[in-house]
């Protein structure tokens, strides 16, 4: 099971105890008979909208924000009648071992008690737009921008992943402006899931470069940081006969792994953003300019390889101390190396 499997059954387990509790209050308390049905239908509610938003929802990424709502709540008022349905059926079934009253006692439940699928109904419906914002925004960045978090300049110590497209000169005269586009798309959707299974987060695009973060214990822990370019990498691959169709091309990269302080901060009144400062992001910049000439696809700094311990599929190869441009200090650098 992987590390996001296990955060969203966490996830439904969380929210499965917060509808029950917040059902049993609506109703004024309920008898042992109905709490079973009570957290029988809340529990096949969960699950079922758990796979609409992480499984359906995806598909309709590039609609408008307010179709996706109005679509998501269609869907969502949907499953939870079904589930309600799905959990007298169950119950009866159970009971009798016959399902021949089932019609008659969902047209009971829905006359005597159908005032009360209002909550979980409005739940789900604001639950699916705070999905969507966050999902747009960033959860993380979505919940920092709501707590103040970065309303002053705050100093982290961080771990920075840059990931930049080799060629993308000449890609975007061959393919054009608008191919060369759908193929940054397609890209940074490919590096979502690696990014989420490692615990990260994306800081920004910048053309055709995407900054990944974590805070510094994390990004070490397990090797995060590496492990996210790896699973990038492997994506990549297995989608390679997709690119080569569409773009005529397999992507390659080049990447640098940095760590140190930087300084996050909410920047502008139009459109606020939490903006990232700090030399720390200056020498992983210039770490990745130097992949060429080091002929490695990912290099790593001392500061950051002397913290990490064995990864699987993973060789670190130190090339020693090197002068980077704009740094009075040398800096140790180690190529990774896939097994």
């Amino acid at each position: 099971m992987t590390r996001q499997s296990r955060r969203r059954n966490r996830s439904l387990l969380l929210y499965w105890v917060a509808v029950v509790t917040i059902s049993v209050f609506a109703q004024g308390g309920v008898s042992g008979e109905n709490f079973v049905f009570d957290a029988l239908a809340c529990a096949i509610g969960v699950i079922a909208l758990g796979n609409v938003h992480w499984h359906l929802m995806p598909r309709l990424r590039r609609a408008p924000l307010l179709a996706v709502f109005v679509i998501a709540a269609i869907l969502y008022v949907a499953v939870v009648v079904a589930s309600i349905c799905l959990a007298i059926c169950i119950l009866v079934f159970l009971v009798t071992r016959s399902v021949g009253e089932v019609g008659r006692l969902v047209a009971k439940f829905f006359a005597e008690k159908g005032g009360s699928v209002q909550y979980p109904i409005e739940i789900a419906i604001c639950l699916s737009f705070v999905g969507e914002l966050g999902r747009r925004i960033g959860g993380r960045r979505l919940w920092d921008l709501v707590r103040g978090r970065y309303r002053n300049p705050r100093e982290e110590n961080r771990v920075l992943l840059f990931i930049d497209l080799r060629g993308s000169t000449p890609l975007a005269e061959s393919l054009g402006a608008i191919r060369f586009s759908f193929l940054l798309r397609d890209i940074f959707d490919d590096l979502t899931e690696p990014v989420l299974e490692s615990e990260g987060d994306v800081a920004s695009y910048v053309g055709d470069e995407a900054i990944v973060t974590w805070p510094f214990e994390r990004g070490i822990a397990d090797g995060n940081a590496i492990r996210c370019f790896q699973a990038f990498k492997a994506r990549i691959a297995a989608r390679a006969g997709i690119y080569e169709r569409e773009y005529g091309m397999v992507p390659r990269f080049r990447a640098a792994i940095h760590a140190g302080p930087i300084v996050a901060t909410e920047v502008g009144q139009i459109r606020t953003d939490v903006a990232l400062h700090g030399d720390a992001l200056n020498t992983t910049a210039r770490v990745m300019g130097e992949c060429s000439a080091l002929d490695a696809e990912l290099l790593v700094t001392e500061a950051v390889s002397s913290r990490l311990g064995a990864i699987a599929g993973v060789t670190l190869e130190p090339l020693g101390r090197f002068e980077l441009r704009g740094k009075e200090e040398l800096v140790g650098l180690s190529r990774v190396l896939w097994k």
